[in-house]
């Protein structure tokens, strides 16, 4: 059988994706040094406030505060830097745009620490008579220094 030269390109072309899809995608797998460290901060994100008023429509939102605890599973401290939290979609009693706090709080190795966190909610319900504690899907990025790098860890959570 006999290939002429544009169906030689053709699959010259298809080994070479095919190649390329096989190829590791993650630099750590093709041998580049990357600083990740080993485990990770197990974080917690839990609504403490009841969110009052939520049936009005209220200009600004509502204050809601939220506990953000870190549990340190290294041996050496951690400084978290950065917290950013957003709700998931508009499903639940409130929406919660993406909210930014900055912090400098060390948390020294194999030890918790918890943070308080106010954001203000937009309410999903604009009758009083609605249920609105519907649970929201929280999620965020939490971002962390320390004598061996930077790294963030994304948590979930839930509010009501």
């Amino acid at each position: 059988m006999n290939i002429g030269p544009a169906a030689g390109r053709g699959l010259t072309t298809f080994f070479l994706i095919a190649l390329a899809c096989a190829s590791p995608r993650d630099p750590a797998d093709s041998g580049a040094t990357v600083r990740r460290p080993q485990g990770a901060p197990e974080i917690t994100l839990v609504q403490v406030s009841n969110a009052a008023n939520l049936g009005m429509q209220v200009s600004g939102g509502v204050p809601v505060q939220y506990r953000l605890s870190v549990n340190n599973t290294f041996d050496y401290p951690i400084r978290l830097t950065l917290v950013e939290i957003q709700s998931v979609g508009e499903l639940g009693a409130y929406a919660l745009r993406n909210v930014r706090h900055e912090f400098d709080v060390t948390i020294p190795a194999n030890t918790s620490d918890a943070i308080e966190i106010r954001a203000w909610v937009r309410s999903l319900h604009t009758d009083l008579k609605s249920d609105n504690s519907s649970p929201v899907l929280l999620r965020g990025t939490a971002r962390f220094d320390t004598e061996r790098g930077s790294f963030n860890r994304n948590f979930s959570g839930r509010g009501h």
